[in-house]
């Protein structure tokens, strides 16, 4: 999920999303967060040139501050391993599944798929997550109408782990994924959660549910981890699952825009 899809490139110039500085180009354009709120400029793709060097890097940011100056930052897709530069943070790393065979052979507890009468604890849940994500710190009514727009999505598989009267928790595939700018189809871990956070066993049953139904589905796994305020948090959940066998696909760095203009 690195080199971008000719196909992509085109449809971002066409609508006026390319941007190029020293003849190497980037994709960008201002997102609403869903979570918090925040308008941020989105940096689909970038060439490495433009973040691996140090002129070219504080180029780069000018360019989006003058460009997006309603957004307070940036948030650019890197290729994998690339730490954050200087003044940058991680916000999000995306791993794919590659664990070695056998790895979820321990896990026992039962799983099953969820049915309709398991949405209102499937939302509850995810409201949870969006929480930590956020910092502890969102709109509750926002949070709510995002978890039920995850729960209509026509590809949206859950999985329930434990007994039926007292799941313990639950994981949510996104069945039909697509990466714009590689053009690559997968099937999409949006969130796993098991209470309490140290039931180990019910993790590793759910993630090996969704290995099968991705590898039955012919499409690669992919999942992703968020760094929050404490990046120390995210980082250790990552070595936590490449240590399992996941790999590292890419990255999202973020970069403050609001001071850039006047550090010319």
């Amino acid at each position: 999920m690195t080199a971008p899809h000719a196909r992509y490139l085109s449809a971002a110039a066409n609508s006026g999303l390319l941007h190029e500085l020293d003849s190497l180009v980037l994709v960008a354009g201002t997102l609403t967060e869903p979570v918090t709120g925040e308008t941020q400029c989105l940096v689909e793709y970038c060439d490495p040139g433009l973040v691996t060097d140090a002129r070219r890097r504080r180029r780069l940011v000018r360019h989006l501050a003058e460009r997006f100056p309603e957004a307070d930052r940036a948030v650019v897709r890197v290729p994998a391993p690339q730490e954050p530069p200087s003044g940058w943070s991680p916000y999000l790393t995306y791993v794919r599944h590659g664990a070695r065979p056998g790895t979820e052979a321990l896990a026992q507890p039962p799983v099953r798929p969820a049915e309709p009468a398991d949405d209102a604890r499937i939302a509850k849940w995810m409201v949870q997550a969006f929480l930590a994500a956020a910092g502890g710190s969102a709109p509750a009514e926002r949070l709510a109408e995002l978890a039920e727009q995850i729960l209509a999505a026509p590809d949206r598989l859950s999985y329930l782990v434990g007994t039926r009267d007292e799941p313990a928790g639950h994981a949510i595939l996104l069945l039909e994924s697509h990466d714009q700018v590689t053009g690559e189809d997968f099937v999409e871990l949006l969130d796993v959660l098991v209470e309490p956070a140290t039931n180990r066993a019910a993790r590793e049953a759910l993630v090996a549910v969704c290995v099968a139904t991705a590898a039955a589905a012919g499409l690669p796994l992919v999942g992703h981890v968020v760094h929050g305020a404490d990046p120390g948090v995210g980082d250790r959940v990552v070595s936590s699952l490449t240590r399992k066998g996941w790999l590292v696909d890419h990255h999202f760095h973020a970069v403050p825009l609001e001071s850039s203009i006047d550090d010319r």
